[in-house]
């Protein structure tokens, strides 16, 4: 029995290995840059601007803002599009910043936007902390 196992193997391996395949598959698909733009500014707030062949993309612009306490937070927003494994264009948009991140798009479940947009409200991690500490 030990003594076929081996040879099964390898009788398995030089079959797969010699079985044809397409050359075209196995060459990587080559995706020109169509646009790649990088602005940055003297106040650190940016623009990005990214294109590909293949249909891949984003774009994305943040600016600073300030809190009613006078701290500059920067906020993002953009979106970003690629083909999944089924040929289909995944498009999701984003703002990013003092309140969190919150995507939407045609792939993201609709709660999960509604989840994220609702914890927009929430109390944040220093509030929680200032209100500890005034109620000990």
């Amino acid at each position: 029995m030990f003594k076929i196992l081996p040879m099964l193997v390898l009788g398995f391996i030089a079959c797969t290995w010699a079985l044809p395949i397409n050359e075209d598959e196995r060459k990587p698909e080559n995706v020109e840059i169509l646009k790649s733009e990088i602005n940055k500014y003297s106040d650190g707030s940016y623009g990005v601007d990214n294109l590909s062949s293949d249909g891949t993309g984003r774009m994305e612009n943040a600016k600073f803002q300030y809190t009613e306490d006078g701290k500059p937070v920067l906020e993002v927003e953009g979106s970003y599009t690629y083909l999944n494994e089924f040929g289909e264009t995944v498009e999701v948009h984003y703002t990013a910043g003092v309140n969190g991140f919150v995507p939407r798009g045609n792939f993201i479940h609709k709660d999960i936007s509604d989840v994220a947009e609702a914890a927009k409200d929430l109390p944040k991690y220093e509030e929680l902390l200032q209100n500890a500490a005034q109620s000990t």
